[in-house]
Formats: structure tokens, sequence, C-alpha cells
């Protein structure tokens, strides 16, 4: 009978433990575990906290922004020559930038900031894209990143947006 009974208890003893392992193996995996995003105006976004560990899972994200009116350039606080003149210091071949280089993607609306991006491509081939970033108290900030991952533009602004890159 005692045999039965030992039985018995390793199987609930496995049957118990080893879902509680998982959840708190999950538990300690939540920054990679992959969740889509739905943002909009009132929609919450991912805290610093919550975004993944590593850019690789960042471009598995599904990421959705409302567009700012009108969805151009035109409203960027930064200017086409201001840009221009920070790429030239952020390339290696300072004299190639020009506007033709830059090609306008959208823009977006985060919580309680704005976003222009462009995609730019660096004289040595890389692909990296270019925000402006409009924040509450009036100050703007002009940014380059290269896009090792193929972050999408959407995923490339929640980025900025937490200052991840």
């Amino acid at each position: 009978m005692s045999y039965n009974w030992k039985i018995t208890l390793i199987v609930l003893s496995l049957v118990v433990a080893v879902p509680l392992a998982f959840l708190v193996w999950r538990k300690g995996n939540a920054k990679n575990h992959l969740t889509p995003v739905f943002t909009g105006e009132d929609a919450k976004i991912p805290t610093y906290e919550e975004m993944p560990a590593d850019n690789e899972y960042l471009a598995k994200m599904e990421v959705v922004f409302p567009y700012l009116v009108p969805n151009s350039a035109k409203n960027c606080p930064q200017t086409m020559e201001e840009i221009q003149a920070y790429l030239r210091l952020e390339d290696s071949d300072l004299d190639s930038v020009a506007s033709r280089d830059l090609t306008f993607l959208r823009t977006a609306k985060v919580v309680d900031r704005q976003f222009w991006i462009w995609k730019y491509t660096e004289s040595d081939g890389e692909e990296c894209y270019v925000t402006v970033e409009l924040r509450t108290d009036g100050t703007s900030v002009l940014g380059m990143d290269g896009n090792s991952y193929n972050l999408s533009p959407e995923q490339f602004i929640l980025g900025t947006y937490h200052d991840v890159f």
C-alpha cells in the first residue's frame, strides 16, 4: 500500500511542479515574450521595462501609431538643411548628403510626443532611419541610427521613444 502512495505523491508533485516551474520561467523571460503592441491615442504602449531585451524581438512586434495631420515633413520642427547638416556630421562622407538621399516615410503621435521619420542610406550603403522627435516642452531631438534588424518605421519610433538605441 505504501508503494502506491509514493507513486501517487511523485505524480502529483510532477503535475504541480512542472506547470509552476514554467510560469516562473515565463515571468523571468517576459522581456522576450512576443506580445503584439497595438497603440493609438488612448492605447497603452509598453513601458521601458516591458521593452524587449533585444532588437531581434522588437522586430517581431506589431506596432501601430496614429499619424500626425498632415502626415508630411511640412510641420517638422527641424528644417531639411538642419537635418542634412546633422547627417554630414554623422556620415563618414561629409559632403555626400543631399535632400535626395532622404526619403520621408511618415509621422507618428506617441503618447505626448510627435515624430517624423526618414529613410537614409549612408555612403557605405548602410540603411538608416533619421528621426525628429518633438517633446512637450518644445524641444526637438534629431537622431540617426542604423537599421541592422530591419525594423519597421513604427518599431524604430517605439525604440526611439524609449531611447533604447
